[in-house]
């Protein structure tokens, strides 16, 4: 249940929107997350950073299982390349928070999502 939202003041053109979604979605899938549960939510967003209005973002990345400290790194380093070749946004200018979500507080699909180790696959209890 990998979840990533992109929060950016950078303007958005329309023709990029689907190439960054896909572009994020492929980090994640890349960094071996399954694409049929990546979700990549993407905010326009007012904000100021180091006392300066400029191009700035905040990622957001939760997931229930595979947070370790080599992941989360890809996935910074990636991101930070992916915003800064399509919005040109300087990686100093783009914070990211991994966060790991407890088995309990997940819900999909009319229930909550566990991932059975022994099956490799996420059920609903």
């Amino acid at each position: 249940m990998p979840l990533m939202i992109i929060r950016t003041t950078a303007s958005i053109p329309e023709s990029k929107k689907e190439d960054l979604l896909l572009g994020a979605t492929k980090i994640l899938v890349d960094a071996g997350k399954k694409e049929s549960h990546v979700m990549v939510l993407l905010e326009k967003v007012d904000a100021c950073m180091g006392g300066k209005v400029g191009p700035a973002a905040f990622v957001e990345f939760r997931s229930m299982v595979g947070l370790t400290h080599e992941f989360n790194h890809k996935i910074s380093e990636e991101v930070c390349a992916l915003l800064g070749k399509m919005l040109e946004i300087p990686g100093h200018n783009i914070y990211l928070n991994f966060m790991s979500v407890p088995e309990n507080a997940w819900g999909w699909d009319h229930g909550i999502a566990i991932w059975s180790f022994p099956q490799k696959k996420w059920i609903v209890e």
